[in-house]
């Protein structure tokens, strides 16, 4: 995959406070999934009910999920759709998870 991956979960999870941690799972058919094992760093995008669209948008397969919305590259190079909440840039702690391919846990 060339260009900005993206995705959305549909689970969010925090691990802890201190450190921040949050998590969330990739499942092992998702399009991002090789960008996503490469990345050393990515962004966390909260999304509320007046960001259905995008959350639509970022779930379906076979798009430019980065078509048609404003974005630009922060920090390390990950993607930030703006203007949108984040709790800030993220790096994985920890990239395998038995039965999943991916538990992406990242320090906020």
């Amino acid at each position: 995959m060339s260009g900005p991956a993206g995705f959305t979960a549909t689970s969010f999870t925090s691990v802890s406070l201190d450190p921040a941690l949050v998590s969330c799972y990739l499942g092992a058919t998702a399009s991002t999934l090789d960008a996503v094992r490469h990345a050393d760093r990515f962004a966390v995008h909260v999304l509320g009910a007046e960001n259905t669209t995008l959350a639509r948008q970022f779930a379906r397969s076979g798009i430019d999920r980065f078509s048609g919305i404003t974005w630009t590259h922060v920090g390390g190079g990950q993607p930030y759709a703006s203007p949108r909440r984040t709790p800030g840039e993220n790096r994985p702690r920890q990239s395998a998870f038995p039965g999943f391919p991916i538990d992406l846990v990242g320090k906020c």
